[in-house]
């Protein structure tokens, strides 16, 4: 019983020697191959943020258009009066006017405007009145405003001459006069005629009057006509 127990512990130490020797003999760290090395990671960039969108410049306002000028009033197609320095004559009467007596008419080269005048001189009949006249081209439209005209006259006796401006309403003659101013220099007389809307615009006239039986001579020269309102 002894041996067998002295065999027991010999062959357990010889079980324990072997384990210490294969220990020993193992293969020393050195000799191990080292593992393969992980590849490094690949370097990204980080990713760039979308660029923001650049705001639209707003667009140039368009200059502000000039205001047109306003356009002038077209011209009329015929003047007021015509032969209005009675410059044209045509068998001793001034073109364009309409004498009622020829006998008042008188040459003169007394002149203002141009060469000629209307030279009247009153009729010997008291009765009746010496009359030069021309229609005023108007419009429907002229109606409503005031028909302005001057003339330069020289008359030596008072309360001979009278220029006017004659038109009818709704078939009734009106009248708006005013007489020449005395003396030996040249006169300027005016007549403003405010004319109706309802007034005929074919049956404006302008005439100058003499007086019946009157004396002296009398001028008439340089006639203006205008429209005001």
């Amino acid at each position: 019983m002894r041996s067998k127990r002295r065999y027991l512990s010999i062959g357990t130490i010889a079980t324990m020697a072997l384990a210490i020797i294969a220990i020993g003999c193992g293969p020393s760290p050195s000799s191990t191959a080292s593992p393969e090395k992980a590849a490094a990671p690949a370097k990204t960039k980080p990713a760039k943020s979308p660029a923001k969108p650049m705001a639209a410049k707003p667009k140039p306002k368009p200059a502000a258009k000039k205001a047109a000028p306003p356009k002038p009033p077209a011209p009329r197609p015929k003047p007021l009066l015509l032969n209005t320095s009675f410059e044209l004559y045509r068998s001793g009467a001034p073109v364009d006017w309409r004498v009622n007596e020829k006998g008042i008419l008188e040459q003169s080269l007394n002149a203002l405007d141009g060469k000629h005048v209307l030279a009247l001189t009153g009729l010997k009949e008291k009765t009746k009145w010496g009359i030069v006249s021309q229609p005023v081209t108007l419009r429907k439209k002229d109606l409503g405003k005031t028909l302005v005209i001057t003339a330069k006259t020289k008359a030596h006796v008072p309360g001979q001459l009278f220029m006017g401006v004659e038109y009818t309403v709704k078939g009734k003659k009106k009248t708006v006069r005013e007489p020449a101013d005395t003396g030996d220099d040249w006169k300027t007389l005016t007549v403003k005629a405010p004319l109706p809307k309802n007034a005929d615009p074919k049956s404006v006239r302008l005439r100058f009057l003499i007086r019946p039986g009157a004396k002296g001579k009398f001028l008439i020269d340089a006639i203006q006509a205008n429209l005001k309102g």
